[in-house]
């Protein structure tokens, strides 16, 4: 049974990765994303024992992924060293940074299409 980490920006990406979350889990879809209040505290083991216990990483890859202190991009590259298989999922703006750059990435331009796609990974 799949169990998928959700990797995203607070910035821009809360509101893609909550709807991803409700979507995989109404479709029998084991999800975790983080949903701490305060970002302020260090939740770093608590998202290394999420990705430990993932079979998957899904990326939620939006604009703010730019950003060279994006967590998420410590996420990818903890993933990448527990070699687990990482999905780039592509939104509008979006653009995967270097280190998953081959990595197979789904659109999500469209809500309906990417997500039929993610679910058959």
């Amino acid at each position: 049974m799949p169990h998928v980490f959700i990797s995203y920006a607070r910035k821009d990406g809360a509101d893609e990765s909550l709807c991803l979350y409700n979507d995989l889990e109404a479709n029998g879809i084991s999800a975790w994303r983080d949903q701490r209040i305060d970002p302020t505290a260090d939740f770093t083991g608590e998202i290394e024992d999420a990705i430990n216990r993932a079979t998957h990483v899904v990326v939620v890859v939006t604009p703010d992924l730019k950003r060279t202190d994006s967590f998420v991009r410590l996420e990818i590259g903890y993933a990448l060293t527990q070699k687990k298989p990482i999905i780039p999922l592509v939104f509008p703006g979006g653009h995967r940074p270097i280190v998953i750059i081959n990595h197979t990435y789904i659109s999500f331009a469209e809500w309906d299409v990417g997500f039929r796609c993610c679910c058959t990974v």
